[in-house]
């Protein structure tokens, strides 16, 4: 072979790896990424992005090491629809595993993109998210998806920055040990206003008979029922103190509803209002949580709370004449309570949405010369916008004293029906600021 031979030979090898070399920088662009964005309170949302659109994603595991010790590291899923199982951190020389897994029977992904959930290190040491991660991804078969079985990806920030980490001031949870039952907090410590969340799990035979959370004054803080075992609860200035006490179930115990159990997060509600003759049942045995609440029930029930049984005459044409609800809505109308959608439709059977049973609670409350300073400014919602402009004042005032609370990710639905479980634990709050 000669030397021009040789000289082509090499310069068309070097041009191969220089193609091979290009594609393989091309490929790493479209790659999958870990994205993340550090919040306020040391938390961490997680995006995977850089996904086939057109492949549906049913199940992904992710593991990750971080360097220092995070024993109590953990992720919520964006959706609680999602399944998650509570999977602890493992520490080996001075290193912390998590393996993070989801699954659920629709697809989690939207699109090229992934949204996990949100990351607490639950630590007031010096955290940082590390620059790579281990991905699999599984289709609807529970095959894996290509580029995403075991493979390594790249861990960035949404802002591009290399680690983050949260140096602000915390102040900590603390949760007294309980016979019978445990507490957990979905952080160790937070700051100022940030949303906590305390699992209560009783063991078998046992429920909770009462669960607190009080400031470094004592002072009791409100907490606001989630879903079954799950409650939150706003961070003071000062640090908390969670005390729960759990009992034995009782064998005589009854249950007021077929459909209604004790380990359902509006049990307590039910009860309350069924108790204090606010609400009844629907016939059979079956109180129909899910089921909404009509606008001419919420008047009558305040209307029984008032007990003015002064016939008024409301004005609305649209008014069954001697139905069960006409002098409520009479009482209602004429004490300002209500106003109708004009000056002659009110909408009896309608169901009721959040934000009208916010504002009808709002002009009940200031009739009974109530204080109305509580309030929220709604930012931390993302369908803030579509609460109405009548309601603003209610639904801030709703949410600030607690009675009413998002329905996860960010969600208010201020425009959403209120089902009769939502009707009757805002009731109960209601009764209890009262």
């Amino acid at each position: 072979m000669t030397k021009a031979t040789n000289k082509l030979s090499i310069s068309l090898l070097a041009l191969l790896m220089l193609c091979l070399a290009m594609a393989h920088a091309a490929h790493a662009e479209d790659s999958f990424t870990l994205r993340y964005k550090a919040g306020n309170d040391g938390e961490y949302a997680l995006t995977i992005d850089g996904l086939d659109g057109t492949k549906n994603v049913y199940a992904v595991q992710l593991e990750l090491e971080f360097s220092g010790k995070y024993p109590d590291v953990r992720l919520i899923p964006v959706d609680s629809s999602v399944y998650s199982p509570d999977v602890g951190a493992t520490e080996n020389n001075g290193k912390t595993y998590l393996k993070i897994y989801l699954s659920s029977l629709s697809p989690i992904n939207d699109g090229a993109s992934l949204v996990l959930g949100t990351l607490y290190p639950n630590s007031s040491d010096r955290f940082s998210m590390p620059s790579t991660a281990t991905l699999t991804l599984l289709d609807t078969d529970l095959s894996p998806i290509a580029g995403a079985n075991g493979n390594t990806i790249n861990v960035r920030s949404v802002s591009g920055n290399n680690g983050g980490s949260s140096s602000a001031s915390r102040n900590s949870i603390n949760i007294q040990s309980s016979l019978h039952g445990t507490v957990q907090s979905s952080l160790l410590s937070a700051q100022v206003g940030a949303n906590v969340q305390l699992t209560v799990t009783p063991e078998s035979g046992y429920e909770l008979l009462s669960l607190s959370a009080t400031d470094a004054d004592g002072n009791e803080l409100t907490l606001t029922p989630e879903r079954s075992g799950v409650y939150s609860f706003r961070m003071p200035d000062s640090d908390v103190k969670i005390s729960a006490v759990f009992t034995p179930v009782t064998s005589d115990s009854k249950l007021l509803f077929s459909d209604v159990s004790e380990g359902d997060w509006f049990f307590g509600a039910v009860s309350y209002v069924y108790e204090n003759g606010m609400m009844n049942g629907t016939g059979d045995g079956r109180f129909s949580p899910a089921l909404t609440t009509s606008r001419a029930m919420i008047v009558t029930i305040l209307y029984r709370l008032e007990d003015d049984s002064a016939p008024v005459s409301s004005g609305f044409t649209d008014l069954q004449p001697g139905a069960w609800y006409v002098d409520a809505v009479g009482w209602a109308s004429a004490k300002g309570v209500v106003s109708g959608y004009d000056s002659s439709r009110f909408g009896p059977d309608d169901a009721i949405t959040r934000e009208q049973l916010s504002a009808i609670l709002y002009r009940y409350a200031k009739l009974r010369g109530m204080d109305l300073s509580a309030s929220d400014t709604l930012e931390s919602f993302t369908d803030a916008g579509s609460v109405s402009s009548y309601a603003q004042d209610a639904m801030r005032w709703a949410v600030g004293s607690g009675l009413i609370s998002g329905k996860g990710s960010g969600i208010l639905d201020p425009l959403g029906n209120a089902t009769r479980a939502e009707s009757a634990a805002i009731l109960m709050r209601f009764c209890q600021i009262a």
